[in-house]
This record gives C-alpha cells, sequence and structure tokens, in this order.
C-alpha cells in the first residue's frame, strides 16, 4: 500500500478514535495531483476538544526508524508553528508497524517534537522507547492517554 493510502487509512483511525469520545474531527483535504496551484496545506487535520484546537501532522512508518523534521515539508513545518504560537495545540502523531500486525501510535506536542529533534531527527532507539498507544484488532485507537495529555486549563 502506498504511503499516502497508509495515512489516510491512518487519520480515518484518528477521526474515529475523536468522533467516539464526541469530539470534532476535520481531515483537511488533499489537493488533487492535477492541480499545480494549489496552496498547499499546514497540516493534515483539526480537531477541538474541550475548546481546546488541535492541529495534526499524521505520518506513518513501516517500521522503526529515524524520524525528525526532515519528514516534514516546510509548509508543514510553519503550519504548525503557527498553530502553536497561536495558542493551539499542534502535534505530530505517527504511527509505526513494529511487527507483522502490531501497529503504534507514537505522539509529540509540536514543541516537544522540536525539542526531541533537536538535531532534526529522533534516533531508532529513542522512538522504541517511547511511550505508545497500540491498535486494537479492529483497527481502531484508544486516544484516552492523548487527551488525558491536553491542559485545559489553558482554554
Amino acid at each position: 500500500m502506498a504511503r499516502n493510502k497508509q495515512e489516510m487509512k491512518f487519520c480515518t483511525a484518528l477521526k474515529h478514535a475523536f468522533k467516539a469520545k464526541g469530539h470534532f474531527f476535520f481531515k483537511l483535504p488533499d489537493s488533487p495531483s492535477a492541480q499545480r496551484f494549489m496552496i498547499a496545506k499546514p497540516y493534515d487535520a483539526t480537531a477541538c476538544v474541550n475548546g481546546a484546537s488541535i492541529a495534526i501532522e499524521a505520518k506513518v512508518l513501516k517500521k522503526y526508524e529515524a524520524f525528525g523534521r526532515r519528514h516534514l515539508r516546510e509548509t508543514q513545518i510553519k503550519g504548525l508553528d503557527d498553530h502553536a504560537r497561536a495558542k493551539g495545540l499542534s502535534y505530530v502523531i505517527l504511527e509505526v508497524m513494529a511487527g507483522r500486525g502490531d501497529y503504534r501510535m507514537l505522539f509529540w506536542r509540536w514543541d516537544h517534537f522540536v525539542k526531541a529533534a533537536k538535531n532534526g531527527t529522533i534516533k531508532k532507539s529513542e522512538l522504541e522507547a517511547h511511550p505508545y498507544i497500540q491498535r486494537n484488532a479492529d483497527e481502531s485507537y484508544n486516544i484516552g492517554t492523548l487527551l488525558n495529555e491536553i491542559d485545559y486549563s489553558t482554554f
């Protein structure tokens, strides 16, 4: 399956996870490849949880490997930066296939991602040690851990 299709499938799983908890989630549409002059989208999706605006950039890796800013386009970096500066929450959410049928979701708040990738990359060993959420047999994720991390008192 192409990386884009895997990312679309992952975004759909995220959408279902947010909506299952009663939260707003919207996947920004991809521009058709035939349209050269479309404005590049700033990130993959936006969500709203208890009044908190969340920008989400989702990525998929077929296996654990070094991951960092080089995996993001400049427009995505700028979009996540701008959203965070405007007092919104920006997240990089990564799905990694750790083994046959073993899918894991790792996530970083944008400022934590920038610090973790201070040299531009998070090492494979650091990714393997990072806490994750296991994908369920029905291909869904329980995003309670992600939602618990959000400090709603700032909104």
